[in-house]
């Protein structure tokens, strides 16, 4: 997954799910032209400054955000019907404060992903994955930097147009630490197009030509990490619903550039230590930006 939550989860899901093979299609030509979720890339997000609630004791409280991460992910083993996967799931967040009584803060998450691909079933494919990681502002290190989160989910392919799946969760992609249920369907009802309902992170993706694809979708983006902030700890918690559209661009065999636009929204930043609180606020919609460089 992604921080084990969804971007790792979802490239394994439509790898094994995007399979479109009507009979009466050219089998010269690719499956779909909606191409596989890639195996690396690089990211840099902007997020417009936004207003704080007046729980902030002060008049014009605001916060921006800065994102840039790196990931990566490679075969460890890969002996039919099984694969191993393992990587680096690198990111560093910026939040700049403005008139919010705390300085801007830095933190880092610093992730190992392993994820496990089983086809021995058939017309089934089992997903199971764990991501030891350091979430913190590396100011100081100890056992509640580090979290291990983890995921199962099985796809079951019904035709071959139409896959289900269903399966559970460990992340903090809903800002705390928690299990939920993932499921929906794949539905690829021609080589353009691909409906992914998969619940947290429905996406729809249109592909015109095998070198251009547009997308749009839907996820939850909380965090959490530890902080110190005057020589005290405390849980920095951050929820957040992104949702938008991109498009992508082949600019070699491998190699995509990728553009993608949207909104933050039914945000909160809680800062705090037990009863001891820096920040707990509600968080005003915000326009964010986001390119990279993706590998597949």
């Amino acid at each position: 997954m992604r921080r084990i939550s969804t971007l790792t989860l979802a490239t394994l899901l439509l790898l094994c799910a995007a399979r479109i093979a009507p009979a009466e299609m050219d089998l010269d030509a690719p499956l779909s032209y909606v191409p596989e979720d890639p195996f690396a890339w690089a990211t840099f997000l902007y997020e417009a400054e936004a207003d704080l609630d007046d729980e902030i004791p002060a008049t014009d409280a605001k916060v921006s955000m800065q994102e840039l991460g790196l990931y990566g992910s490679v075969p460890l083993i890969w002996d039919d019907p099984v694969m191993l996967l393992g990587g680096a799931n690198l990111r560093w967040n910026r939040f700049g404060f403005k008139d919010a009584g705390i300085d801007d803060l830095d933190v880092y998450t610093l992730g190992v992903p392993f994820d496990i691909l089983y086809e021995g079933f058939p017309s089934w494919e089992i997903l199971a994955g764990f991501q030891p990681g350091l979430y913190s502002d590396l100011e100081e290190i100890d056992g509640d930097d580090f979290r291990i989160y983890g995921y199962g989910l099985g796809i079951w392919e019904c035709i071959p147009e139409l896959s289900l799946a269903a399966g559970v969760a460990y992340d903090q992609v809903f800002g705390a630490d928690r299990f939920y249920p993932m499921g929906g369907l794949i539905w690829n009802p021609v080589r353009q197009l691909e409906v992914s309902l998969v619940y947290p992170m429905p996406k729809i993706s249109f592909a015109p030509t095998t070198t251009l694809v547009t997308y749009l979708f839907a996820e939850p983006a909380g965090d959490n990490w530890s902080v110190y902030i005057e020589n005290q700890e405390y849980n920095f918690k951050l929820e957040s619903l992104r949702m938008g559209g991109g498009v992508e661009y082949a600019l070699t065999t491998s190699m995509w550039l990728q553009f993608s636009v949207g909104v933050d929204s039914d945000r909160n930043y809680e800062i705090r230590e037990g009863d001891d609180r820096v920040i707990d606020s509600d968080v005003e919609d915000a326009f964010y930006a986001r390119i990279g460089l993706l590998m597949r």
